[in-house]
């Protein structure tokens, strides 16, 4: 599957009080075919430095003949103590009534 890999690091602030991000992001766009399930579409957006404060976000939909998926997660990686970090994933599928079993 194709997908892009975008690193970008700045620093500001005097040498005592220094600050750094760093941005990196990922996109896949990719599609299947198969004889049983027919056509399929993949999108997928993923950041592991959300709104430069480390924070990974996942934005996901997946789609193929008769059912559509949609993702979402995120994790504070840092929640409440630097040792303890609090993340979510949630999933929603909806099944056409012919295709389920």
């Amino acid at each position: 599957m194709p997908w892009t890999d975008n690193k970008d690091q700045t620093t500001h602030g005097s040498p005592r009080a220094r600050t750094s991000l760093s941005v990196w992001f990922k996109s896949v766009l990719g599609g299947s075919y198969s004889t049983s399930s027919g056509f399929g579409l993949l999108l997928e957006y993923a950041e592991r430095n959300f709104l430069g404060r480390g924070q990974d976000f996942r934005l996901k939909y997946n789609s193929g003949v008769g059912s559509r998926t949609y993702s979402l997660g995120f994790v504070e990686p840092e929640f409440l103590s630097p040792d303890l970090s609090l993340g979510f994933t949630s999933k929603f599928t909806e099944t056409e009534k012919e295709n389920s079993n």
